[in-house]
């Protein structure tokens, strides 16, 4: 029996696709899984993710979450710079208090990238996750 490597059920080994996902079950001559398991430096890891957050995450090869980390902080900044000129008469928050809301938000978000990136290391070199070849 083989695992698949999307949904995790178990499956025969004559089987080219997983019956319950639909998932191509790549392997190679011997019969295991066709899978990259390089191991990543914490060291390195956690070094980008203090001086170049978001890239941290392609250096791990989790592109997606790069992508998204990246775009969040675009997008918080284009929120602080647009309501930078204004002032709400509703609430009558002015640009100081938003932006220490501003700055808040973007530190929470940036020791989580941290936090993130060590457990995904972690992951990662332990085998949890595992890239196709």
């Amino acid at each position: 029996m083989k695992k698949c490597l999307k949904c995790g059920s178990n499956v025969e080994d004559e089987n080219r696709f997983c019956q319950y996902c639909g998932y191509e079950l790549t392997a190679d001559i011997n019969g295991f899984p066709n899978i990259i398991c390089k191991e990543k430096r914490m060291e390195i890891s956690v070094l980008l993710a203090i001086f170049l957050p978001g890239i941290s995450y392609f250096y791990l090869g989790l592109f997606k979450r790069g992508i998204l980390y990246l775009l969040s902080f675009m997008i918080l900044f284009l929120v602080l710079a647009i309501k930078s000129g204004f002032y709400t008469n509703i609430a009558q928050i002015n640009t100081q208090i938003l932006a220490i809301v501003y700055i808040i938000v973007c530190l929470c978000i940036y020791a989580y990238q941290i936090m993130d990136v060590v457990e995904k290391t972690k992951m990662i070199n332990n085998k949890y996750i595992r890239f196709l070849k």
